[in-house]
């Protein structure tokens, strides 16, 4: 879950650019933005550290960020996970959650979006840890 402060919210796509933009939203946020730009990046990465939060690319250069989520959700079950994708299908979106994403982001993306997410996941974490608040 997430909660304010400098947790780490690990971003996984392949492309630079919206690891950047997606960057920039998260510290704007006070949260901790790292990046990887395949699944082998990634896994290191929450190896090292897990993350709070992945902003998971379903399109990456070593495999489907789809077919990763079970691993996540496997070894990682705190952990909330948001496919983004290109693919914004009802039937992808019905998939994704299936597959235990915590939600799923269809391109292109609002700024409204993203940051009503973060807010409803926050809100989550709140309510959860204190109850009545």
């Amino acid at each position: 879950m997430l909660r304010s402060g400098r947790q780490k919210v690990l971003i996984v796509d392949d492309e630079p650019d919206i690891c950047h933009i997606f960057g920039r939203i998260l510290v704007g946020r006070n949260l901790r933005a790292e990046y990887a730009h395949n699944l082998a990046e990634a896994n290191s990465s929450l190896l090292e550290d897990p993350a709070a939060l992945i902003l998971l690319d379903n399109n990456l250069p070593d495999g489907s960020g789809l077919e990763w989520i079970p691993y996540l959700k496997a070894h990682y079950p705190e952990t909330q996970v948001i496919l983004v994708t290109a693919h914004d299908e009802p039937a992808d979106r019905e998939i994704a959650l299936q597959m235990g994403a915590d939600d799923f982001w269809g391109k292109p993306l609002s700024l409204e979006l993203i940051n009503q997410t973060l807010d409803s996941l926050t809100e989550r974490y709140l309510s959860e840890r204190f109850p009545g608040l």
